[in-house]
């Protein structure tokens, strides 16, 4: 099946609520947040999702990109920098890729309209992301774009019984 990867709009958010569920669901070794059944009690998910989507497009230094498959959200990318004017040329990008469309382009995919977003907004010099040590296939796409190691974090998550140290990677755009 096909995909597009395009801006978030307020109407995915039922589409983002359901990918959000699939990830709780599963047991990801590389995933840094999951099932918090407290915060689940008392949230709507869609309407959170629909408010951060909205919140985001009226926001020049945000970028929230979806990579759509039929109606299905099957992957995301944010990408997000500071409104002070000392950190506004700094952009942070989080990504995560739905576990039946890993291995098939969808993060290069994210990772490219991401970074031409960013190219684009024209006050955008940087681009850093966290990653865990570990995650070596994540690591390649990243250094494929060019992103480089720029500092280890030992023992910054504990997942699955063990504690596992996390990357800073970066890129600057020029």
């Amino acid at each position: 099946m096909d995909y597009t990867v395009r801006e978030a709009r307020v109407e995915d958010a039922e589409a983002l609520a359901a990918y959000w569920r699939r990830w709780k669901d599963e047991r990801v070794d590389y995933l840094t947040y999951g099932h918090n059944p407290r915060k689940e009690l008392h949230v709507d998910a869609v309407a959170l999702h629909r408010k951060t989507i909205q919140d985001v497009a009226t926001r020049d230094y945000m970028s929230y990109q979806f990579a759509i498959a039929g109606a299905q959200v099957i992957g995301q990318i944010f990408c997000g920098s500071s409104p002070m004017a000392a950190y506004r040329h700094s952009a942070t990008l989080t990504i995560g890729v739905d576990r039946d469309w890993r291995g098939q382009g969808v993060g290069s995919a994210l990772m490219e309209h991401s970074i031409q977003w960013a190219r684009q907004a024209g006050f955008i010099r940087r681009l850093r992301l966290n990653v865990l040590a570990d995650n070596a296939r994540a690591i390649r796409m990243y250094e494929k774009f060019g992103l480089s190691v720029e500092g280890r974090h030992r023992e910054t998550a504990y997942l699955h019984g063990r504690y596992l140290d996390e990357m800073t990677m970066g890129l600057l755009l020029k």
